[in-house]
């Protein structure tokens, strides 16, 4: 397990990660109060970063911030690369979408019919996913662990993921949708998501969540998505994190190589893989790969210890294909406004709603 010893803040309004230090406890960070992840997006740097500003730096909406400037040295953090040290990034492929002039393919409003039933038994092995854990003991410091915090936990997940299949519905998604739901169940609510929606539950098709002893209790129900490699009936998936908005058409991202994320920040220039999107091809020996790699105490990576860790590790030895910017835009991204109107994923993570740059 990660020691506290890995971590020793300098005093108590900075630090370089919410996880060991007081995270519970509402932080002011400049002129905004901050928990968790909205302390994390403000001040995780780096060690010995004096760095200010916005953590995302001025970027477009088909900008891809890693291949674009791969090993190139990062600012504030003199000799040191992406490469050098146990935080190294999975190596980076620009995707077909990186700097297109318009990274929107024109995509049919419906779903062929007339295509040969090969073509059509193929576009059902490609999905969206999205993912739910209701397990008490996962449930984030705001809501709690008692029953009635559970169902208050579930009733926010399920309004977040009617929120995502409308904008699904409104940009005219031609892929279909799976729900992969595991512990906490409500049968009615389901039957009446798919009613509306035409979503499918999927049940009995993934092993149980495993939480690693190293993870951040603020993450801890972001692992039930790696269960996403074992849906080895599908040959691409699209994952989604459920309090995304789908501003634009997305289906041409399962038409791409996997995996497929876009290169985020932390807060710059500490890099993240932004697992909020990604586009997998799922398989046995990579879910294999991850089950190992969570019970390794060495996979935690000090500022990022949930489910993201574990993508980074398992695809450190080769490459991931990466997505612009606008594919898991965060509200804070600095964009000029003529930017935004070609973001297709905003990453709404309701922490980040009230963070203010001063």
């Amino acid at each position: 397990m990660v020691l506290m010893s890995a971590y020793a803040p300098d005093d108590g309004t900075q630090g370089h990660t919410p996880y060991y230090y007081k995270m519970d406890v509402p932080v002011r960070v400049r002129n905004s109060i901050s928990y968790g992840r909205a302390w994390q997006l403000l001040r995780s740097r780096g060690a010995g970063s004096n760095a200010t500003g916005p953590c995302d730096p001025p970027q477009n909406a088909n900008s891809c911030n890693c291949s674009a400037a791969v090993g190139a040295p990062l600012p504030h953090n003199p000799g040191v690369t992406d490469n050098d040290d146990a935080t190294a990034m999975p190596r980076c492929i620009a995707s077909p979408l990186c700097g297109a002039a318009d990274d929107a393919p024109a995509v049919s409003r419906h779903r062929p019919t007339t295509t040969a039933v090969s073509d059509r038994t193929n576009w059902r092995s490609k999905s969206i996913l999205l993912v739910i854990d209701m397990e008490r003991t996962n449930m984030r410091f705001p809501i709690g662990t008692c029953a009635a915090c559970l169902r208050r936990g579930y009733g926010k997940a399920v309004r977040e993921i009617i929120r995502v299949l409308l904008s699904l519905r409104e940009v005219n998604t031609t892929l279909p949708v799976h729900v992969l739901a595991s512990s906490e169940r409500y049968p009615a609510v389901e039957a009446l998501l798919t009613s509306l929606f035409n979503v499918s539950f999927l049940s009995g098709t993934a092993p149980p969540v495993v939480v690693p002893l190293w993870a951040s209790k603020w993450a801890r129900g972001s692992f039930a998505k790696l269960r996403a490699l074992t849906l080895t009936q599908f040959d691409r998936l699209v994952v989604l994190d459920y309090d995304a908005v789908v501003l634009r058409n997305v289906d041409h991202l399962a038409s791409l190589e996997a995996p497929a994320f876009v290169y985020g920040w932390k807060c710059y220039p500490r890099r993240e893989l932004r697992a909020s999107t990604m586009v997998l091809q799922p398989s046995l020996d990579e879910w294999r790969e991850v089950c190992g790699l969570i019970g390794d105490p060495s996979t935690a990576i000090y500022d990022d210890l949930g489910e993201q860790a574990v993508w980074r590790r398992l695809y450190r030895q080769r490459a991931v294909h990466e997505l612009p910017a606008g594919y898991a835009a965060l509200r804070t991204a600095d964009m000029p406004a003529s930017e935004w109107l070609r973001v297709h994923i905003v990453h709404d993570a309701h922490l980040i709603h009230d963070v203010q740059v001063c």
